[in-house]
Parts: C-alpha cells; structure tokens; sequence
C-alpha cells in the first residue's frame, strides 16, 4: 500500500502518452514555499512555453495559482501534489527540471543527465 501511489498513476501513464524531452518538470522540492508573485511568474512562464509541462505543488500551496490557470493548461500540463522524481526525470519525455536546486534534485538531475534551471 502506497499513500503515494494515486499520483503516480497519474503522472508516469501521462509522460509516458508525449515525445521524447517535450516536457518541462517543475519541482521546488518539499520545503521551498514560492511567495505569491513567484507562483504567478512560474505558473505563466510554463503557460506560455511551447513545452508540456509536469509540476509539482504541495497542496496547501495550490491556492497560490492564478485563478483558472489549471483550466487554462489542462492539454498542455499537469498539476500533482507529488511525484517519483527519479523515476519522472529518467523519463524519456522529460527534458527539463526547474528546480530549487536542493541538494538530492541537483545529483538526481546530474546523474540522469537532465538539463535544470
């Protein structure tokens, strides 16, 4: 039994359904909180790439997107409130990690060879 579990179903069958490095992995880790202003200016940097993308937001920080930007996404993106990280950027569709640069994020992402910002 996993508490985890639902999330992966929903994220590895969805990476698994896109291209090869189309898609931008958006994670700032389990402690890192974006204020406000932050969480807008990432959630339409990801709106306007010409990427799919995966992001990860805990959920008592899903209040913090722009009003109706997950309706405004829902072909290009998805929103889970956690995540495999190994096993999403060994992902074959994942191409970039926007990351706070944790430590573990960091070596995980440089062991697999994923491109971050």
């Amino acid at each position: 039994f996993s508490l985890f579990k639902p999330e992966t179903d929903i994220c590895i069958p969805w990476l698994d359904a896109k291209e090869e490095g189309s898609v931008v992995y958006a994670s700032m880790g389990s402690l890192a909180s974006l204020g406000e202003e932050q969480m807008e200016e990432m959630a339409l940097a990801l709106e306007k790439c010409d990427k799919y993308f995966l992001w990860v937001i805990r959920a008592s920080e899903e209040d913090k997107l722009p009003p109706n930007f997950k309706e405004r996404t829902s072909k290009k993106g998805i929103i889970v409130n956690w995540c495999p990280q190994l096993e999403v950027l060994a992902h074959r569709a994942v191409g970039c990690f926007v990351t706070h640069c944790g430590w573990n994020s960091t070596l995980e992402a440089v062991s697999l060879g994923v491109p971050m910002v």
